[in-house]
């Protein structure tokens, strides 16, 4: 099933605007003033004013619960609605400006007379600001939630991982011959292996080589009674699971191959290999062979295949030709009670036909011929449903204040080769999915519907949409709990929405195939290292890591590992049997490291969720860099890359950058270009730590996010000026948002210029910081003291 996974973000679009206003002689109205009203200032397209009304009991009888108060309020002037938010601040002479009121967004319609919006303070504290000066000043902020934009559907990045190489790994064992401890000669041929890969895949040779049969010394083990090319597919078979390549034996000599290997797997009880060998010689079954198969499948217990020649036999109508055969005269000696059971079968099978031979075990008597010949096979086809399955994930930002917008849409995504729309109605709580209209054409589908949830760092279902067909101008719809959806909104005020859609296509049917007699199981040797792993039988190392002591075995170690090989084979082992103590790392990544090592995957992490999950991964890709298992540091590179959210995507690049993970740390980009999330990753502490470490991923970033087609003017302004920041090329300057009026307006102080930049006070040493500059940005000296300390920002 073809499975993708695509990203859009829903953002409003937002102007603000800051306004003074200033009350000269404040302290001199009276306690019944009317209303002081400021001039008219804009923000957003829309004209404001702020209102004070000194005494708020002016009209009001006098209550009680207004005396000694006063009104502070937004006015929106003018025949428009608005959407918009705002924070009322006093300014203290000394202390500063503090906020006494702050609303989040709301409509402003003159139509339903709400177009004002006002707060209550203590009179005293209005004439205690204006004591010194007879000056009040208040700060108001007013932000406009004007019409949202919807970034372009992409496709969200994805770490493909390679299949297991466990298997690889030990062929390549066999065929180096390193570490091996035992011989064999078989027909005058010597062939050396490893007793512990031996003995986890064959209990015969377990029990031969560690058991009450073992032989003391050093001498090889001479095996009688076969061939050494039986012998050398019996060994390529337990180091591989697989079977060695056959191409220069031909029909009935790669068939004698596989009976000989029958015989070696039922010797040697290698279960999956016997079944192997079974099922080839089931799919190869002939008339001039059958009898012969048939008496190899009794002689060795193969109930299967000796029932699938049975079956041959019966269903093909042939057993006039096999008993012409050779094989048919050797079973009808050695093993007549079989030939007895094909004819029983047959006569139950097809009782219109006559039995052909009355006894087995006599001369034969006068043939009775069926009226016909009729050639049976049996065949099979699958019916299936095509299907197609995509994930997109819909962004909405500053979820709080959308609620005068009808409806959000979220960026065109296709799935089943239709163009879908995720549509999210704020005052109903309500999700609806709808196809594009393309003609007339019905679309069979399903969906679930899944919320982030910051609690349990995953996202959670909420709702699932059973299969059924939608006409053209159809949608779905369903409603979630609006406090759900509050629940699920992340700290910066964003919602995320996951839509799994999967599309049913005109089904197909397969191609007609014989049906296959025997099945083969899946590859066991994982598991039987897994067991060797946990039974500890044979290890012959030992590692302490923190307090814990781990044991396990040479051999496995170093074919997995090449770090390992060196410790433990090279020049850098250790000789005697000194424990091997590991620094830098928790026994519970050693125990993971491990079972990825004997099993060739994860262990099972459902005791940790969320970000104890996520940082266990990060845990093993350090690991798996330090010991060079590049399947492992794919894996984990795959589960970060799935997992990435704007609160760790700073930290899983500094992690990528700092271990050489190219395509998580391409990932990394990529996300923060698909999101549009550079602006809430430089609030994280992820981003902190990377600015530190790592500050020439910046360029990195800056260049994905300019792949990204985002034109907001101040994003650019605001990420270029963090990229120039990690760089230290230029000073940082607080950036004013576009239309934000102030009175007063203040910058950060410009910094000194770096030592390497051109300026009258620069040492005699400006030279080489130039010369070292220019190594930089060539990318070359990666050696140079100067040049490190330049990178990493010491310069």
């Amino acid at each position: 099933m073809k499975i993708s996974k695509t990203v859009s973000t829903w953002a409003p679009h937002t102007e603000q605007g800051v306004h003074e206003f200033r009350i000269s002689g404040y302290n001199g109205f009276g306690v019944h003033e009317d209303c002081l009203a400021s001039d008219n200032f804009s923000v957003g397209g829309y004209d404001w004013a702020l209102i004070v009304v000194p005494d708020v009991t002016f009209g009001k009888n006098n209550n009680e619960h207004w005396k000694d108060r006063s009104s502070i309020g937004l006015c929106l002037r003018g025949e428009d609605k608005a959407h918009a938010a705002y924070e009322l601040r006093l300014v203290d002479k000394i202390k500063g400006s503090f906020s006494v009121h702050k609303e989040g967004p709301r409509t402003f319609d003159p139509d339903e007379d709400t177009i004002f919006s006002a707060c209550d303070v203590k009179r005293d504290l209005l004439k205690a600001l204006a004591k010194d000066d007879d000056c009040l000043t208040i700060e108001c902020t007013v932000t406009v939630y004007k019409r949202p934009w919807v970034t372009r559907t992409k496709s969200l990045p994805r770490i493909e991982v390679p299949r297991s190489d466990i298997a690889e790994h030990f062929g390549k064992l066999l065929g180096t011959k390193e570490g091996v401890d035992t011989a064999f000669i078989v027909g005058g041929e010597t062939f050396t292996a490893h007793k512990i890969v031996l003995s986890i895949r064959s209990p015969v040779f377990k029990a031969e080589l560690f058991g009450p049969l073992r032989k003391d010394g050093t001498e090889p083990i001479i095996i009688k009674d076969l061939q050494p090319a039986v012998f050398r597919a019996l060994l390529h078979f337990i180091y591989t699971d697989s079977l060695p390549v056959m191409d220069d034996l031909k029909g009935h000599d790669r068939c004698e191959m596989i009976r000989h290997l029958l015989v070696a797997a039922d010797r040697y009880a290698i279960e999956r290999l016997g079944l192997m060998c079974q099922s080839y010689l089931c799919e190869d079954l002939q008339v001039h062979n059958v009898a012969t198969t048939l008496a190899l499948a009794d002689q060795h217990g193969c109930g299967m295949l000796k029932d699938a020649c049975v079956e041959f036999i019966t269903c093909s109508n042939a057993m006039e030709a096999v008993v012409a055969t050779k094989g048919y005269k050797n079973l009808k000696r050695s093993c007549p009670s079989v030939v007895i059971e094909a004819l029983e079968k047959t006569s139950k099978t097809r009782p219109c036909v006559l039995p052909i031979f009355v006894l087995v075990d006599s001369p034969p008597c006068r043939r009775l011929l069926s009226p016909h010949h009729m050639k049976m096979t049996k065949t099979v086809s699958t019916w299936a449903p095509e299907t197609e399955q995509g994930t997109h994930v819909f962004r909405i930002l500053g979820y709080s204040g959308i609620g005068i917008h009808k409806h959000m849409t979220s960026g065109s995504f296709s799935v089943g080769g239709h163009d879908w729309n995720l549509l999210f109605f704020p005052d109903a709580s309500t999700f609806s999915l709808s196809p594009e209209s393309q003609g007339h054409a019905l679309v069979n589908a399903s969906f679930e519907l899944r919320l982030g949830n910051q609690s349990k760092g995953a996202s959670v279902s909420v709702h699932k949409q059973e299969r059924r067909t939608l006409n053209p101008n159809e949608n779905w719809q369903c409603q979630i709990n609006q406090n759900l959806l509050k629940a699920s909104t992340t700290s910066d005020d964003c919602l995320t929405i996951e839509c799994i859609l999967t599309v049913y296509n005109r089904p197909k049917a397969t191609q007609t195939k014989s049906l296959p007699r025997i099945q083969v199981p899946q590859s066991n040797l994982a598991e039987h290292f897994g067991k060797l792993m946990e039974t500890k039988e044979g290890v012959d190392v030992t590692f302490i890591v923190g307090e814990v002591t781990f044991t396990a075995h040479k051999i496995v170690l170093a074919t997995r590992s090449p770090v390992f090989k060196a410790e433990l084979f090279g020049p850098m082992r250790k000789e005697g049997t000194v424990a091997v103590t590991i620094k830098d790392m928790q026994p519970a990544v050693f125990r993971a490291l491990l079972h990825f090592i004997y099993t060739d995957s994860l262990p099972s992490l459902d005791d940790l969720k969320g970000d104890d999950r996520c940082e266990m991964i990060r845990h093993l890709l350090v690991a798996a860099d330090r010991y060079a298992i590049e399947r492992l540091g794919l894996l984990c590179q795959s589960y970060l890359c799935d997992d990435l959210q704007v609160h760790n995507v700073a930290t899983t690049l500094a992690l990528a950058y700092q271990h050489g993970c190219g395509l998580l740390k391409d990932a990394c980009v990529e996300f923060i270009a698909c999101s549009n999330a550079m602006e809430a990753v430089v609030k994280t502490e992820g981003y902190k730590n990377l600015k530190r470490s790592c500050p020439s991923v910046g360029r990195k970033i800056l260049s994905g996010v300019v792949a990204s087609g985002k034109k907001s003017a101040f994003f650019w302004k605001k990420t270029i000026r963090n990229f120039l920041a990690w760089s230290k090329c230029v000073p940082v300057l607080e950036p004013a948002r576009p239309g934000t009026p102030r009175s007063l307006s203040s910058v950060s102080p410009r910094p000194p210029p770096p030592p390497w930049t051109s300026s009258p006070a620069v040492s005699e040493r400006t030279e080489s910081y130039r010369a070292v500059d220019a190594m930089c940005t060539r990318g070359e000296g990666a050696g140079h003291p100067l040049v490190r300390r330049r990178r990493i920002g010491e310069l």
